[in-house]
């Protein structure tokens, strides 16, 4: 590297240059400059060099982009996944139990996968925990021919597969028809869980209380998350869907009676003499 050096006689009108020595060459700053205008993958960033410090809202947001976008193609490679065996299921085919369970912890564990490349350890260790917390539940539950549920289970259960399925955030797309296929299925939580617990309420299988419960916990707290600390909106559907598991379960469990059993037990006091 030359300069010009400072001064510099000028005879026969050219320069007269010296080389700059190691220590006297410009040293650039170390911190990054951020533009007024930020983008969502500057702040992946921010999320990713902050890894042990807890990240704002606008970071988690914009990592929950960034991974939405970048790995677009995965996400509709888990729709055509999951399209083969409910299209198969609801065609009269008979499918294990086990099957349904398989894809839906494939699912959780793929979000621990993606979280962890994205810097966000806490999905990672949360989501991981989860999926190794269902694939037990599964080992111990008997296997058995997957079936759909009643009516009152059945059509919740339907709505928030649908809802996971084409959840309309975090996407950047100039269509809407893409969140048909394109959709963070299996990338980022919220979506993920919508579809596991609508599974779990459309399907009559034997699910125990070691996986709907953990299920439970997980997906109100990440939609309660969603709602209030991230203002997604659309997360109310998560948190409405847990609770109705939750009452679904209690119930089959014995401990929360149903509204008929509440009724014919008052019909038949105001029967009595």
């Amino acid at each position: 590297m030359v300069a010009v050096t400072p001064g510099a006689n000028f005879s026969n009108g050219m320069p007269r240059f010296r080389r700059n020595s190691p220590r006297e060459l410009p040293r650039v700053p170390t911190f990054r400059l951020r533009r007024l205008e930020v983008d969502d993958h500057e702040l992946a960033s921010d999320l990713l060099s902050h890894q042990g410090e807890m990240p704002s809202g606008d970071a988690i947001t914009a990592g929950l982009a960034e991974t939405a976008n970048t790995w677009r193609s995965l996400a509709i490679a888990w729709h055509l996944i999951l399209a083969a065996p409910l299209v198969a299921f609801l065609a009269g085919c008979r499918l294990s139990t086990r099957l349904i369970a398989v894809i839906a912890i494939a699912l959780v564990l793929c979000v621990s996968a993606l979280s962890w490349v994205s810097g966000n350890p806490f999905n990672g260790i949360v989501f991981g925990a989860l999926a190794i917390t269902l694939a037990r539940a599964t080992v111990r539950s008997p296997g058995a021919a997957a079936q759909i549920e009643s009516l009152g289970r059945a059509l919740p259960g339907a709505a928030l597969v649908v809802f996971g399925w084409t959840y309309p955030h975090f996407v950047s797309t100039d269509s809407w028809t893409e969140y048909a296929y394109a959709a963070p299925l299996g990338l980022i939580p919220c979506p993920t869980l919508s579809v596991v617990v609508g599974l779990t309420m459309l399907v009559h299988a034997t699910w125990t209380s070691a996986w709907t419960l953990p299920l439970i916990v997980v997906a109100f707290a990440y939609g309660i998350v969603g709602l209030f600390a991230l203002h997604v909106a659309l997360d109310v559907v998560l948190v409405a869907g847990a609770l109705v598991l939750a009452a679904v379960t209690m119930r089959e469990s014995g401990r929360f009676p149903s509204a008929s059993h509440l009724w014919r037990v008052s019909h038949r006091e105001g029967e009595a003499p």
